[in-house]
């Protein structure tokens, strides 16, 4: 069996901005399917958004 490729995007924020907090969509599209995935970071909090690709 094939280990799954394990990717990583992390969003933290060094300021807030002028409309807090940070924010950031990614669209995913895979084939005839569709992801939106929304994340949000602030001074004291982070995302982490994980893709996992699991070939055929």
């Amino acid at each position: 069996m094939k280990k799954a490729a394990q990717h990583e995007i992390v969003l933290f924020a060094h300021n807030l901005g002028s409309i807090p907090p940070n924010t950031a969509l990614i669209v995913v599209n895979a084939g005839d399917q569709r992801f939106e995935l929304y994340s949000s970071a602030s001074l004291t909090e982070n995302a982490v958004l994980v893709f996992e690709y699991k070939g055929k």
